[in-house]
C-alpha cells in the first residue's frame, strides 16, 4: 500500500527533421514513409532546484532500473514498501509546415550508459563493515623440524579491474590474491643454496559470487550511502545475487622467500640487495579469473542523487585438506564500453541521455 507517489520527469532532448529535405527518407510502400529519428544525447545534465533535487550540480545519467525492496516497514498505520523506477522513452511527433500535429508514436527504450574509463576506486576504509580485503589465520602443521608449530597464513587483495561488457553478456576480470605465510619465529639463515625450510604446500578452493547492492532514497544524497545510514521511510536497500556461484581450485606453486635482515622488524622479499637473512616466511601472488556468464546483462555501477548501485565479489577461500576458511568482500565495477557496441545492440546507447531521476514510491 502506498501513501503518496512522487515523480520527477526527464528533461527533454529534441531533434527536428524536415521530411521533404531528408536525403535518407525511404518510401517503403504507397502511403508509408520511413524517416530516421536520431539526436545527440549529452553525457550529463545540471540539476534544477525544485525543492526535491540538488541545485546546480552536474548529474550523471543513471541506467534504466526497476526495483522493489525486500523489506517492509510500518509508518502511521501503513505498511510501506520502497520502489524505484527509472525509465526512458522516445516519442516521435509529426507536424505540418504550419505546426499542426498530425501523428505521434511512442516507444520505451532500455538504456545502459557507456563508460570508456572506470570510476575511481572505492575507498574501502569508508565502508569498513561492508568490504573485507584481507584476512589471516593461524594454521597448525608439522614442518621439516618435526616440531608442531602454529604458522600464520594471510590472504590480501584489492579492487580488481572492472567487469567491462561489450555487446555480449560475458565479461571477465582478474583478482590477485596475495598470500603471505609467516613462521612464528625465524628458522635460520636463508641463502639461495641453503634453505632451512621448504616452500609451503598450499592448495585453495575458492567460491566466488557476484552481488549487487542498490540504494534508493526520497532525500538527496551527496555521497555514497552505507548500510548503517539506511533510515526506514527514507532509504531502501536491495541486495541481489547475479549469476551462479563459481568454484575454482588453485594450486600455489610459486613462492618467494621472506627474510629478516639484521634483526630489522621489516620483512623483505629476496632480491639482489638482500640474498641472505633469517627466513621468516614465504609470499605468493595467485591470479584468479572471474567470468560473468549470466542470462541477462547486469545493471552497471552508478551513483546519482537519489539512487546508487555498487557491486561486490563475495569470496570464500578454503584451504584444501584443512579447516581454515577465509571470507573476503571485494568491490568491483560493472561498466559498458562504447567501442564494443555493435549496430545490433538496440538496448545500449552510445552516449548518456539527459534526465532527472524519479523518486521511489513510498
Amino acid at each position: 500500500m502506498t501513501q503518496r507517489q512522487e515523480r520527477l520527469k526527464f528533461l527533454r532532448v529534441t531533434h527536428t527533421v524536415c521530411i521533404s529535405d531528408s536525403e535518407s527518407t525511404q518510401h517503403l510502400e504507397p502511403g508509408k514513409i520511413l524517416v530516421p529519428f536520431r539526436f545527440v544525447i549529452p553525457n550529463s545534465i545540471y540539476g534544477v532546484n525544485k525543492n526535491a533535487y540538488i541545485g546546480d550540480r552536474e548529474e550523471s545519467l543513471p541506467p534504466s532500473l526497476s526495483l522493489v525492496s525486500d523489506t517492509v516497514h510500518s509508518e502511521k498505520n501503513f505498511f510501506v514498501r520502497g520502489e524505484c523506477n527509472i525509465s526512458y522513452c522516445v516519442r516521435g511527433r509529426l507536424t505540418t509546415n504550419t505546426g499542426k500535429p498530425c501523428g505521434e508514436t511512442f516507444r520505451r527504450v532500455h538504456f545502459i550508459p557507456t563508460r570508456d574509463q572506470p570510476l575511481p576506486p572505492l575507498c574501502t576504509t569508508d565502508f569498513a563493515t561492508e568490504y573485507v580485503l584481507g584476512s589471516s589465520q593461524r594454521i597448525g602443521l608439522f614442518h621439516v623440524l618435526q616440531s608442531k608449530s602454529s604458522c600464520e597464513l594471510s590472504i590480501h587483495t584489492e579492487e580488481p579491474c572492472p567487469l567491462r561488457f561489450p555487446c555480449e553478456k560475458t565479461a571477465s576480470t582478474t583478482i590477485y590474491l596475495h598470500l603471505r605465510y609467516l613462521y612464528p619465529s625465524p628458522l635460520g639463515t636463508y641463502s639461495p643454496e641453503n634453505c632451512p625450510c621448504p616452500q609451503p604446500d598450499v592448495s585453495l578452493v575458492v567460491r566466488t559470487t557476484l552481488e549487487a547492492v542498490t540504494f534508493f532514497s526520497t532525500v538527496p544524497r551527496n555521497r555514497l550511502p552505507k548500510w548503517t545510514d539506511v533510515e526506514p521511510g527514507q532509504e531502501v536497500v536491495k541486495k541481489t545475487t547475479l549469476g551462479p556461484t563459481q568454484t575454482r581450485k588453485l594450486g600455489v606453486l610459486t613462492w618467494v622467500p621472506l627474510i629478516q635482515v639484521y634483526n630489522n622488524a621489516e620483512c623483505y622479499i629476496v632480491n639482489e640487495q638482500y640474498k641472505y637473512g633469517n627466513l621468516v616466511g614465504w609470499q605468493s601472488n595467485v591470479p584468479l579469473v572471474f567470468t560473468y556468464e549470466g542470462d541477462e546483462r547486469p545493471i552497471p555501477t552508478f551513483a546519482c542523487t537519489y539512487a546508487s548501485r555498487r557491486h561486490v565479489l563475495s569470496m570464500r577461500v578454503r584451504l584444501k585438506h584443512h579447516s581454515a576458511t577465509y571470507r573476503l568482500c571485494i568491490p568491483v565495477q560493472v561498466i559498458y564500453s562504447s567501442n564494443g557496441l555493435g549496430a545490433t545492440c538496440e538496448s545500449l546507447a552510445e552516449e548518456s541521455t539527459a534526465c532527472r531521476l524519479p523518486m521511489y514510491t513510498e
